[in-house]
Formats: structure tokens, sequence, C-alpha cells
């Protein structure tokens, strides 16, 4: 579990990142992951995944998209949104604030590091899975 202060946050080890701002831009986000921070962006919200590694069930596949926005493959692995945000709500640091990337080359990078054919992937995915009767709960 992570604690915010006004130093930083602080984990179970005692150690103290710095604190992060509540808007961040690409290139902020790719900076803080290359200083090794554990970041993803979902949903024009960004996250600090750390500690939540150790918790999640598909384990360390979480870390494929660090650095990276992560919207497509959360959506089409987890089906309850609700369930999902409580788990995602304690994780969520800052905003993402697009208008501060204009031509910065890290944003761009940072931006543009996931292959767009699989994000098509995962919605078609995450489509013929609901098409199939996948996330309908069974009585």
């Amino acid at each position: 579990m992570c604690v915010q202060n006004e130093l930083g946050t602080g984990d179970k080890k005692g150690v103290v990142r710095a604190k992060l701002p509540s808007s961040m831009s690409w290139a902020q986000v790719a900076e803080s992951c290359s200083a090794g921070r554990k970041l993803m962006v979902i949903s024009g919200a960004v996250y600090d995944v750390e500690e939540w590694v150790q918790k999640h069930p598909g384990g360390k596949v979480l870390l494929t998209y660090v650095g990276e926005e992560a919207s497509d493959p959360v959506a089409a692995f987890h089906r309850d949104k609700q369930q999902l945000q409580k788990y995602l709500a304690p994780l969520r640091v800052a905003e993402l604030d697009e208008q501060r990337d204009t031509d910065s080359a890290a944003a761009l990078q940072a931006k543009n590091t996931r292959n767009t054919e699989l994000e098509k992937d995962f919605r078609d995915l995450r489509s013929k899975l609901e098409e199939a009767g996948m996330f309908q709960p069974k009585m």
C-alpha cells in the first residue's frame, strides 16, 4: 500500500518516491517510467500499478503496458467495469493532459509505442466475446 504525503509516496518498505503532479503529460509519464515508476494510462487517467502487480490475477502481464495507453487491453480482459473501478481507484495518481504534449519526442514515442493493429485486435476480441455471451453472468 502506498501512502501519499508532502514528500512523495512511501511504500511498505519505507521507500519514498517523488510525488507526482495531479496532471501529467505523456512526456512526464515516459520520464517517470524511465526513472522506474510503473505507470500506465487508462481512459485518460494515470495509474501507478507497481503495488498491484503482485496481486493482479494476470500477474506481470500488467507490466506489458507500463508507460503506455492500456484502455483497450484492460477493457478486453475485464468484464465487470464496477469491480475494475474498485481496484483502479486507489491506483489513480494523475489525469493525463495531452494538451501539454504538442511536439515532444518523448510524448510521441510514448503514444506510438503500442501497435495500433494490436489495439484493433483487442477491440475485435472484446466484441466477439460479448457477442458469444462470455460476459454474461451464469445463474
